[in-house]
């Protein structure tokens, strides 16, 4: 039976505006929140060499150097509605002449949209930690790319648990790529729960909002993101395309335990 999608008659923009409302902080409170993290990150070596990506000398992937930028932010600013998942439901033009919403919507990926964890449990696990580190990627344009950002991910969280950081929960780009196919595609278990990864929009996680928070701490506009009208057509820019990970960190010595990774 086909998907009923939602139609689209919004542009993303204006629905992220919608679903906003009236969030947003003052530029003191901003101010205060930067502080705090950057005396954090100030104070661990190993964050640091994050900040200047100059942790990626000890990460061993063939492919570490997609990671352009890295940095941080606090949780607190960040914000999460279970509204945000609508957009993973987006149709896009594709080549071919195809209109279709995600992939991992499309095809029953079980890292996405509706198997990903609520709201109120991205924002309870955001109450524990008190780092969220984004790293954005420039100019992934297929799967195997967004595989190799995953496994990247990894990597990273091999440095952070090196370094005494303890990871609360990570978040990949896009839909899992672990396998090479999703077992939601044939109707059966996740075969790697443990590896699996929720991308960011799948757990209600506003991006564009987030890149605007990064923007405003770094002074560094190439944070900026636009959300994509249209995928693989002949006429785009593929180095403009951006890719985001992330991982939500806690330098506390005990964090409570949680099955979403």
């Amino acid at each position: 039976m086909p998907i009923d999608y939602p139609a689209q008659t919004l542009s993303p923009d204006q629905m992220l505006n919608r679903i906003r409302g009236k969030f947003g902080f003052s530029a003191k409170s901003l101010q205060k929140q930067n502080i705090q993290t950057d005396r954090i990150v100030t104070q661990h070596p190993g964050l640091r060499a994050i900040s200047d990506l100059t942790f990626l000398q000890e990460i061993d992937h063939p492919e570490k150097d997609l990671i352009k930028r890295a940095g941080f932010i606090s949780p607190k600013v960040l914000f999460v509605s279970e509204k945000i998942k609508s957009l993973c439901h987006l149709r896009y033009r594709h080549s071919g002449g195809r209109i279709d919403p995600c992939g991992g919507i499309k095809k029953n990926y079980l890292a996405c949209s509706p198997y990903s964890p609520h709201e109120s449990e991205i924002r309870k696990l955001f109450s524990s930690a008190d780092l969220f580190c984004f790293f954005q990627a420039d100019g992934l344009t297929d799967m195997k790319q967004q595989k190799y950002l995953h496994e990247i991910l990894f990597k990273i969280e091999e440095y952070l648990s090196q370094n005494k950081v303890l990871k609360v929960m990570s978040f990949g780009a896009g839909p899992c790529r672990i396998c090479d196919r999703c077992a939601g595609e044939v109707k059966v278990e996740c075969s790697k729960p443990i590896q699996k990864r929720f991308s960011l929009e799948s757990c209600g996680i506003d991006v564009d909002w987030a890149m605007k928070m990064m923007v405003l701490k770094t002074k560094d506009n190439f944070w900026a993101i636009n959300w994509l009208k249209d995928f693989g057509i002949q006429d785009q820019d593929i180095t403009m395309f951006k890719s985001i990970i992330g991982t939500l960190l806690s330098t506390k010595k005990e964090v409570e335990a949680n099955g979403w990774f």
